[in-house]
């Protein structure tokens, strides 16, 4: 197998509070930058240059709804690209998509409800893959 493409990724174990609307955080108190991605404080990820990749986030959490519902989205168009839901009052969900990706786009993990992320202990994070 060839390695096709560069990897960067965040990760979290911090527990947070998330209301309806919020934008996940996978850095903790500061930015992390990548190169080409920059995972940033407030919970963006703001891609600097055009790129076709796969994105693989991973939620770890609790909620009072009783399920995770997020949206990766298109942070300055609000167009929202891929979605998730999982059931449980305890949970670990994915979101797994392929995007061609315009330079300067930033992109966003948001919460539909409100969720305590990793409640559960385990580490949540999004991971970009880059293919060209």
């Amino acid at each position: 197998m060839k390695n096709i493409g560069k990897r960067y990724s965040s990760k979290t174990s911090v527990i947070g509070q998330y209301p309806e609307g919020g934008y996940i955080n996978f850095t903790g108190n500061s930015s992390l930058e990548l190169g080409t991605v920059i995972f940033n404080r407030n919970g963006t990820v703001t891609i600097k240059e055009a790129m076709d990749a796969i994105v693989n986030i991973r939620l770890s959490g609790s909620s009072s709804a009783k399920r995770l519902w997020a949206q990766l989205k298109n942070y300055n168009t609000g167009v929202a690209l891929a979605e998730s839901i999982v059931y449980g009052e305890y949970f670990t969900g994915n979101i797994l998509t392929h995007l061609h990706i315009e330079a300067n786009t930033v992109l966003a993990v948001m919460t539909r409800e409100g969720i305590t992320m990793n409640a559960g202990g385990l580490e949540s994070s999004m991971e970009i893959i880059r293919l060209n």
